[in-house]
């Protein structure tokens, strides 16, 4: 009569702690890369965020409720946020300029364009700073008139 072992020898057991080994490091090094890129990336997340708010609440308004905004150049709306990097607290200034025009000029107005620019401030800015800022970034819409 013949025993039957069942389990795993030795060499099962190493070819499996390679395999586990080797995508420990690689999803290590793949999370390391992810980090280092969202933290190269805080401010242009940070200002899309904005853009996307100020336009969101312009198109909220309605073509109507703009029309007191049409070709009215506003001063820039300062915003700063905190951000923890290397173990120490920086502060990270923005600012929003937001812009409506009328693009069909005339009595029967029906399309406004809404520009909003965000600028901010960051040590890879490679360019010259405008104004403190020497980064920027620009969502444009467009409402339209419905009635």
């Amino acid at each position: 009569m013949r025993l039957s072992r069942a389990g795993h020898n030795l060499l099962e057991v190493v070819i499996a702690t390679v395999i586990f080994a080797t995508a420990v490091v690689f999803l290590t090094g793949l999370w390391s890369t992810y980090h280092e890129a969202l933290t190269k990336n805080r401010g242009r997340l940070i200002a899309m965020a904005l853009g996307r708010s100020e336009v969101e609440s312009r198109i909220a308004l309605g073509f109507t409720n703009l029309v007191p905004e049409f070709n009215v150049t506003k001063p820039p709306v300062p915003y700063s946020f905190d951000a923890w990097i290397r173990g120490r607290t920086i502060t990270i200034p923005f600012e929003t300029q937001t812009m409506v025009t009328n693009t069909t000029p005339g009595p029967f107005a029906r399309l406004a364009k809404i520009v909003v620019t965000v600028r901010w401030s960051e040590k890879s800015g490679g360019q010259a700073p405008v104004n403190g800022f020497n980064k920027k970034v620009r969502y444009v819409a467009y409402v339209f008139d419905g009635r």
